[in-house]
């Protein structure tokens, strides 16, 4: 009968143990329900940490995609269909100057779209449009470059943007506009690896030059080229305050070389270039066939 008793009361203590443990565990799991719901509720009222660059809170869209969205209507208010013609596939050259420079580059843009007056009513609107676009390009991503910013009395005026993979040119003709002219805005872009291969190709011709020769003192250059089989040539202007040197190099299978200076005191004149006597010698170069003199002397283009 006592072992029986013993029995009955371990049992009853066993079942109280259990019951103990399970309270303990629903509140632990209460407590952690709490807490989980508790987070989920700060993660919708406490604000995210931003992952913007704060310096550049919008993100830029593609040069292509710039030039597209400028030729919608409506992109700038000012330049409605009713005021201007829009024109496609305009050749354009922007003067840019890299950071650290000396000079700037004239590089050829790519993608470009221009609105010409119907008329010349609106001729003095160029300080609107430059403002509405100005609104257009950081909206875009592409803020102003200060420094690359110029004008001339009464126009043109140019402005440029920039974002961390291109430039944007916006040139307006001002009330400079010529007799029979009507004025004009044109947006020009182009990618930043294009100006930095501009310096470059100059740079290299600059080497080239300065083996021999004293270099010229010049703010931007310009250069254009002729490939014509394995014949290469390039002439380049360094315009500078006084005045404008005119350099030709040439190549057979990419191997360049310094030819001459187009630009001398006197000799015989081109509709281009000054050809002294030892510049005409240098383009007689039998290396190079009529490929030389054809293109400078003849005037080919």
């Amino acid at each position: 009968m006592e072992d029986k008793q013993l029995d009955i009361d371990a049992s009853h203590r066993h079942h109280i143990l259990v019951r103990r443990i399970i309270i303990v565990l629903v509140f632990v799991m209460a407590l952690a329900g709490i807490g989980f719901g508790t987070v989920l509720l700060l993660k919708g009222v406490v604000p995210r940490a931003s992952t913007s660059n704060p310096n550049n809170s919008v993100s830029s869209i593609s040069y292509r995609d710039i030039i597209a969205s400028y030729r919608k209507p409506g992109a700038v208010s000012g330049l409605d269909d009713s005021v201007y013609s829009q024109q496609g596939d305009i050749v354009a050259t922007m003067l840019l100057k890299d950071e650290g420079r000396l000079y700037g580059v004239n590089v050829s843009a790519d993608q470009t779209v221009l609105f010409r007056a119907k008329n010349k009513l609106n001729a003095d609107d160029s300080q609107s449009i430059q403002n509405q676009t100005t609104a257009f390009m950081n909206s875009s991503g592409y803020q102003e470059v200060e420094s690359q910013q110029k004008s001339v009395s009464g126009g043109p005026f140019y402005k440029v943007y920039q974002s961390d993979s291109a430039v944007c040119q916006l040139t307006d003709s001002g009330l400079n506009v010529p007799d029979g002219g009507l004025p004009y805005h044109m947006l020009a872009c182009l990618e930043k690896t294009a100006i930095a291969k501009e310096y470059e190709v100059t740079e290299k011709m600059l080497a080239l030059y300065k083996k021999a020769n004293n270099l010229p003192v010049f703010t931007s250059v310009s250069r254009s080229s002729v490939v014509e089989g394995d014949k290469s040539l390039m002439t380049f202007d360094f315009v500078g305050d006084n005045k404008n040197t005119k350099l030709l190099f040439a190549a057979m299978n990419d191997n360049w070389e310094y030819i001459c200076n187009l630009s001398g005191n006197s000799g015989e004149t081109s509709a281009k270039y000054v050809i002294t006597t030892d510049a005409k010698k240098a383009l007689q170069n039998p290396k190079y066939g009529d490929f030389l003199t054809r293109y400078i002397l003849g005037g080919a283009q």
